[in-house]
């Protein structure tokens, strides 16, 4: 199976665009973007079929549809999906949702910054993920 690009999940259209933006800052071009986690397994799925799914998932912790614990645990069950590492990037966290995500697979738990600059050094760590 073919990995490519970076599949973002957040119904928040604007972190979606700082996030998009500041990938693209990046040299990171493939990225494909959905607001649910029903529109994520509806990509995934025609991903599949077509021999290309995402490199990375970027979740929002509050997805709209279901918790993103759920749809981690969905995802982890499902073996054309298993091995696409996870980032969850939240507006909120404690450290026992860190630990949590980690417990679960997730590869980093990031807080939502309100800087754009902080977005870029994301974007940074996230193309640096990509290229390993």
């Amino acid at each position: 199976m073919q990995l490519s690009g970076i599949l973002l999940i957040d119904d928040d259209v604007e972190d979606l665009q700082f996030l998009s933006d500041a990938l693209n800052a990046h040299g990171v071009e493939k990225i494909n973007c959905v607001s649910s986690a029903r529109e994520a397994f509806t990509y995934l799925e025609k991903a599949v079929e077509e021999n290309n799914l995402p490199s990375l998932i970027v979740t929002d912790h509050y997805l709209r549809d279901i918790p993103g614990t759920q749809f981690i645990s969905d995802l982890a069950v499902i073996p054309a999906y298993k091995h696409i590492p996870i980032m969850v990037l939240s507006t909120q966290g404690s450290p026992g949702d860190k630990e949590k995500y980690r417990s679960m697979g997730v590869v980093e738990f990031v807080i939502k910054p309100s800087d754009y600059e902080v977005y870029l050094q994301i974007a940074a760590g996230i193309k640096e993920r990509l290229k390993k």
